[in-house]
């Protein structure tokens, strides 16, 4: 799937090998003139909670002004633990995703129309720690607060999520990260979810997510779940959640539901990524009636995890949504 129309690599500063970068583009209609005192002045206001700035970046080019059109290079504290981010742009990239990229994110025509027509961008780039995963969460917290500040611009187009090639619009991002006034990661945002119904398997559907292995080292998959797409796409984002907040721990071979009783559980194997198409290590979800012989895909369960069951909440986000879906 090509990223951007043209084969050319997004632009980013030099990382340390022992951190992971997460980035984002914002697209903006016409270029911003902005400083990097008033961004985070602008942080402060909509996220009090969390400290920004810092690092002695304020004194030193807090107040210069910065082009989106030129070559922007600005830096913003995103609390301890955490390296500035950085915000910057390269003249004459072509920032545009592809129309590819743009239908596997389910982009309306208008949507579509609205993106193509950005003429301008900002890159904005966090790093952390590979080896801390919660320290990975907390820094892509930080950059979608930096991106919610930035897609709340009336001039604001779009957003371009890099980890998980995500594209939406300003306008969805706003609807869509609602979780981080809350402390939580905007998770409908920041995660692809890719559907496909099974030709093999009438009434089954093929799903994954790309994007949560920058928290988890891992993506969640389901093959041949027998359910509607709103209701895969609830599971999937319910137990991103639950890996990447809500504390819960997967083993292969456990299973997840509301009881100790097996038999309606799904089914939790891992697969490593050296074995997975996309090379990419990912949990798979089995559904109870599933027609998946997960013991022939992946070999017999660990006897160690054979009994264990995850308390399952998947009845989170139907809460969080007040009893609306996902589409």
């Amino acid at each position: 799937m090509g990223f951007f129309r043209k084969k050319v690599e997004a632009p980013k500063p030099p990382e340390d090998d022992d951190d992971i970068q997460l980035s984002a583009f914002v697209l903006l209609a016409e270029p911003l003139v902005f400083t990097g005192n008033a961004l985070v002045a602008a942080l402060q206001e909509d996220f009090p909670k969390m400290e920004w700035g810092g690092g002695g970046f304020e004194e030193v080019m807090g107040d210069m002004p910065q082009n989106s059109n030129a070559a922007v290079i600005s830096q913003v504290g995103i609390g301890p633990g955490l390296k500035a981010a950085l915000i910057n742009t390269m003249p004459g990239f072509d920032f545009i995703p592809s129309v590819e990229l743009m239908e596997a994110n389910r982009l309306p025509p208008e949507g579509m129309q609205s993106i193509r027509g950005a003429g301008s961008y900002l890159n904005v780039a966090v790093w952390a720690p590979k080896d801390d995963l919660a320290l990975r969460v907390e820094a892509g917290r930080r950059l979608a607060c930096i991106v919610s500040v930035l897609a709340g611009l009336p001039i604001a187009r779009g957003v371009v999520w890099h980890p998980a090639n995500r594209v939406v619009t300003a306008e969805q991002w706003g609807s869509l990260s609602g979780d981080l006034k809350e402390g939580g990661l905007p998770t409908f945002a920041t995660t692809l979810l890719l559907f496909g119904g099974n030709h093999d398997y009438p009434g089954t559907v093929d799903a994954r997510t790309v994007g949560l292995a920058a928290y988890i080292d891992a993506e969640i998959e389901m093959p041949r779940a027998p359910m509607e797409v709103p209701e895969a796409a609830q599971t999937l984002l319910t137990t991103a959640k639950m890996l990447t907040e809500l504390g819960h721990v997967f083993e292969d071979g456990h299973t997840i539901g509301h009881s100790e009783d097996q038999e309606g559980s799904w089914r939790i194997r891992y697969r490593a990524a050296e074995t997975h198409p996309t090379g990419v290590a990912h949990w798979t979800l089995v559904h109870p009636e599933a027609p998946f012989d997960h013991e022939e895909e992946f070999g017999p369960i660990p006897k160690r995890a054979a009994k264990k069951t995850v308390k399952s909440d998947f009845g989170w986000l139907k809460r969080h949504l007040g009893g609306g879906k996902v589409h």
